[in-house]
């Protein structure tokens, strides 16, 4: 089975440290930020084998963008030759085309 390397944006490292700021420091509640983060990069490393599983949701400056979603967020990423490049992690019930931006297109 192929597998592909992982490249995370700094966006997305950014994504994951707002997200755990804000159940830590917020919510007040460090343990659950500690286990929400863990289970995005355990998620996101099981994307070395058959990332292709994820359906593309639209195109990200013409690359297929996928989304895995994992304890309501959004794993989006792209695939390119051997690796595969996690974009951003978004909370699942925001409006993805909205927070993506420019960059972001529902057809190619």
């Amino acid at each position: 089975m192929k597998q592909y390397a992982i490249k995370i944006l700094p966006r997305a490292k950014q994504n994951i440290r707002d997200l755990y700021r804000y159940i830590a420091l917020e919510l007040q509640n460090p343990l659950s930020a500690k286990s929400q983060a863990r289970d995005i990069m355990d998620t996101i490393r099981k994307l070395s084998s058959f990332p292709e599983r994820c359906r593309a949701i639209g195109f990200w400056d013409g690359t297929p963008l996928r989304r895995l979603m994992v304890n309501n967020q959004s794993i989006l990423y792209i695939i390119q030759g051997d690796f595969v490049t996690v974009t951003h992690i978004i909370y699942s019930r925001s409006n993805i085309p909205d927070r993506l931006g420019k960059d972001f297109s529902q057809k190619k």
